[in-house]
């Protein structure tokens, strides 16, 4: 008669064990799990071409990482660096990057032309944000939520040269409260990418470099303010 307690509280556990997989088969077999599956199929299958998934089916390093990475889209940004297509200039690189933060493709134009004779119309800058482009369409294909929008480049590019914010604002699309939470989004994809080396060092071991100078060049100013409104 002691041992009943124990023998019910297993009959307890047993049945619930046995409900959970039931619930779940039925799921699998659901209506709503057979259309889902061959989304979920061509998706992993993406992700294993990209190397973010192994051939086993096993989350990778970069994989790890992009897990890591909630910033921006992280999947189109590592793709983005292992093309090894990324500038190593610091200036080039927050202003392509910047592509990435900036929240305006849904209601603006997404073509820009950099032209005259300017700080920022540099042929690095050109051909990374020409295959930074081309990536995000490749896996993302015409979903404008992932499009990303290169309009912010110059006020960017001109800020982490270090010119003021009233120079570097003029420059920009739109308003200045715009301006400062694209930087502070750039400045978070970099700090979230940095705690990622340890596991991407190998791969890119020239990027710890260009990211600590992108941090130092665009966390300044306004943009550590707890408030633009702060001086």
């Amino acid at each position: 008669t002691k041992m009943a307690p124990t023998i019910d509280l297993m009959r307890c556990e047993d049945s619930y064990f046995l409900s959970t997989i039931l619930d779940e088969l039925r799921y699998r077999l659901s209506d709503q799990a057979l259309y889902l599956m061959p989304l979920y199929e061509e998706r992993l299958m993406t992700l294993m071409r990209l190397g973010f998934v192994t051939e086993d089916k096993k989350v990778s390093e970069i994989g790890v990482c992009a897990a890591q990475i909630i910033a921006c889209d992280s999947v189109v940004l590592l793709t983005w660096l292992n093309s090894d297509l990324y500038p190593r200039d610091p200036l080039c690189f927050a202003a392509v990057a910047s592509a990435l933060v900036y929240p305006g493709w849904k209601k603006r134009m997404l073509n820009i032309e950099i032209k005259g004779d300017e700080k920022w119309e540099r042929n690095e800058i050109k051909s990374s944000l020409k295959a930074l482009l081309q990536i995000s369409h490749d896996i993302r294909g015409g979903d404008e939520e992932y499009v990303p929008n290169p309009r912010m480049i110059p006020a960017v590019y001109m800020w982490a040269s270090g010119e003021n914010f009233g120079d570097a604002a003029t420059l920009s699309p739109d308003f200045e409260g715009n301006f400062v939470q694209v930087l502070q989004r750039l400045s978070e994809v970099v700090r979230q990418l940095l705690d990622c080396m340890p596991l991407l060092s190998s791969r890119f071991p020239d990027l710890t470099v260009v990211l600590e100078q992108v941090q130092e060049k665009i966390r300044r100013g306004i943009v550590v303010y707890e408030s633009i409104y702060l001086s």
